[in-house]
C-alpha cells in the first residue's frame, strides 16, 4: 500500500509514473507491481485503508503489546498515560 501512496503522491505532483516495482533485498531482484489502472481491486483496498486511517480515534486506542510499546519513541508522550493497559 505504501507504494500506491507514493504513486498517487507523485501523480498529484505532476509526475508521470509509467511503472511500479519493489526491490527485494533477500534475492536482489525487482518485482513489478500492477499499475493502479490495471488493478481496481488493489485501488479499492488502498482507498478502504485510507478511510480507516481517516476515521481512526487514537484517544480510545490502547496498545496491548507491552514490548512494542516500550520501544516506541512516543511512549513518554503517550496520551493514554502509557501505551499498554497493564500499569498496575
Amino acid at each position: 500500500m505504501q507504494l500506491y501512496g507514493q504513486y498517487f503522491g507523485m501523480v498529484e505532483a505532476g509526475y508521470e509514473v509509467k511503472s511500479l516495482r519493489i526491490h527485494s533485498m533477500d534475492d536482489n531482484k525487482n518485482y513489478p507491481i500492477p499499475h493502479p489502472d490495471e488493478s481496481p481491486e488493489t485501488v479499492a483496498e488502498f482507498e478502504r485503508i485510507l478511510d480507516e486511517m481517516h476515521s481512526f480515534d487514537i484517544s480510545g486506542y490502547i496498545q496491548t503489546n507491552e514490548a512494542k510499546c516500550r520501544r516506541c519513541i512516543y511512549e513518554p508522550m503517550c496520551a493514554n498515560g502509557g501505551c499498554y493497559d497493564d500499569k498496575t
